[in-house]
């Protein structure tokens, strides 16, 4: 299974996932600041007539029935704009942790291939 991660994890192009990772959370947020700032659609004040509804009446209650639709698909579109903005900021901090890990792995290996010269130096003298 650890293969599988292994081989996955190398086929991802780490250079582009790094480079793009500043613009899309740049981009996220940018939609996010788009949305937040929208405001809510002013409400209709509702008219109750003592007579059956007018076709001005169906128009109205038509209108307002679109405008709660609306605000629904505002809100909607509010919530999936924060879900990319946090998908983002995630994303960037994934791309921190990966070239944090990488820098620990090279001092590893420094750090290694000094042991093994000292090593060899201790078992050839």
């Amino acid at each position: 299974m650890s293969s599988i991660l292994g081989t996955v994890l190398a086929n991802i192009p780490w250079g582009q996932v790094v480079e793009s990772a500043p613009k899309i959370a740049q981009g996220a947020g940018r939609l996010w600041e788009t949305v937040r700032k929208r405001g809510d659609p002013a409400q209709a004040p509702a008219q109750d007539e003592p007579e059956g509804p007018s076709e001005l009446q169906l128009l109205q209650a038509q209108v307002q029935s679109q405008a709660a639709q609306l605000q629904s698909l505002e809100g909607e579109m509010r919530a999936t704009a924060q879900l990319v903005k946090d998908l983002a900021e995630q994303n960037a901090m994934l791309v921190e942790r990966m070239q944090t890990l990488q820098r620990h792995s090279r001092w590893a290996l420094g750090a290694a291939a000094l042991l093994a010269l000292a090593l060899a130096a201790l078992v050839l003298s």
